[in-house]
């Protein structure tokens, strides 16, 4: 910094976007971190009101999910 105190330089990709982001902190200064865990899921059906059936590798089910709407377009091109 200007008067001579450390800084902090972080350099990211954005998981979503695959943007890539830039931070500066003071290194006295606390910071957060996401905690991402990754896992597939294959989709097993889609119902009438675009609720969504996932399975795992294990055979664990997920039925919480719709299809997205966002960006548009993406939840049809999922559906075909």
């Amino acid at each position: 910094g200007k008067h001579g105190h450390a800084k902090c330089n972080f350099l990211a990709v954005d998981i979503f976007t695959g943007k890539k982001l830039e931070d500066m902190v003071p290194s006295t200064h606390g910071t957060t971190v996401p905690v991402v865990n990754k896992s597939d899921w294959e989709i097993i059906d889609i119902g009438e009101d675009d609720e969504l059936t996932l399975m795992d590798e294990g055979g664990n089910q997920k039925v919480d999910v719709n299809l997205p709407t966002i960006p548009e377009g993406f939840g049809e091109e999922i559906r075909e």
